[in-house]
């Protein structure tokens, strides 16, 4: 395997012990390692495992339980605790059982990542992750450790990512007034949705420009903010209207449809996205305003699942919140919704009082959130 950066210096004094001591221990035959044994040094057995989530939507990509560009990073810790005493980085292909050679050392950090990787850089973002998920994972072992090792290491990797699923939207009007009616699915998407990983949105803004800014506008922290087309509102204080950049990520946050459903006939086609998730409890207003500058900052509601549609040709909204009231933004969790019930009018903007209906549900880390009961009243 190729060791593609080796930052090492002296390890005469790093430990005490002679290295001529050093017990050798017999390992797996037929496990490849990742570089040579040398006097004083110590095969260390690692396994790489973890769990994997599917991609989006009504075409899984092929590779989506795949490890890619697999790479592991050894930081060795000695006396010094500001800088580690040498950092090996391998890349290891696709291998996930391997054999390390460690020089002495106090303790050492082994982190693995896998994923797409572009100019060096594992891709973490939302729209880096079309192909190969990002993961990773990291132990600390101690030299004690390595010398007694008896079983191999696990190194777990996980996504930060989440995967949200939709399994069946249904029609149970409470007015049967409605019946009769077309009703059709013409999107579904996910709004306000992080660029990357950010534990707690709750305090986190966008900015919105009014007509008269002329400087650089800021990077795209969040897709769909608001909506597909931006979010604009009217700041009281100066009169103007401020409106949010467009960052859309169609090809993976949105799904076009065209589907009549009726009460004896629901749509069950699944869908599958895969997100971070803004955990806030705010609605889009403004947090602070430079009305000298041009621009306020607005900010980020909890992401939501929103269900485009049509009755006889009326347009409406309907929105579901992904979670609510947590303190910290979930990662690597599979968030399955059973069933979505519509049984009344939706709204015909999307932020009308109508579109927005609570569902309260709870999960836990890779434990499959499986609501068997239909969430209601969207």
């Amino acid at each position: 395997m190729k060791k593609i950066l080796l930052l090492a210096c002296s390890l005469g004094a790093l430990l005490s012990c002679n290295r001529d001591e050093i017990p050798v221990q017999n390992l797996p035959d037929n496990i490849p390692a990742v570089n040579e044994a040398t006097k004083g040094t110590i095969p260390v057995h690692l396994r790489i495992g973890g769990n994997y989530i599917t991609t989006k939507g009504t075409s899984p990509n092929e590779n989506e339980s795949t490890l890619a560009n697999v790479r592991l990073t050894i930081q060795a810790w000695g006396s010094s605790s500001i800088t580690p005493a040498y950092t090996q980085t391998y890349d290891l292909g696709n291998d996930s059982d391997i054999i390390v050679n460690m020089a002495a050392c106090e303790y050492a950090y082994f982190t693995v990542e896998s994923g797409k990787v572009e100019n060096g850089q594992f891709l973490s973002t939302l729209e880096g992750q079309k192909d190969f998920l990002y993961a990773t994972g990291k132990i600390r072992l101690t030299w004690e450790e390595m010398q007694n090792q008896d079983s191999p290491f696990e190194v777990t990797i996980s996504r930060n990512i989440n995967k949200i699923s939709i399994e069946k939207i249904s029609l149970k009007w409470s007015n049967e007034n409605y019946d009769s009616r077309e009703f059709r699915i013409k999107k579904i998407y996910l709004s306000d949705v992080p660029r990357s990983y950010i534990s707690n949105c709750s305090n986190v803004t966008v900015k919105g420009y009014n007509s008269n800014f002329t400087g650089t506008k800021e990077d795209v922290r969040i897709y769909n903010h608001g909506g597909l087309d931006g979010y604009t509102l009217r700041c009281v204080s100066d009169n103007k209207y401020y409106t949010t950049n467009v960052h859309r990520l169609d090809d993976q946050l949105v799904d076009e449809v065209d589907a009549v459903v009726s009460k004896s006939n629901p749509y069950v086609t699944p869908h599958t996205y895969y997100a971070y998730i803004s955990n806030s409890s705010k609605s889009i207003h403004i947090s602070t305003a430079a009305p000298d500058a041009n621009y306020v900052n607005l900010y980020v509601p909890v992401t939501t699942i929103v269900i485009e549609a049509e009755l006889d040709g009326e347009k409406m909204y309907y929105k579901v919140p992904v979670v609510e009231g947590l303190a910290t933004a979930p990662t690597n969790t599979h968030i399955i919704f059973k069933e979505l019930s519509i049984t009344g009018l939706g709204s015909s903007t999307l932020h009308g009082s109508k579109a927005f209906e609570n569902i309260s549900f709870k999960f836990e880390d890779w434990v499959v959130d499986n609501r068997s009961e239909a969430a209601e009243n969207i």
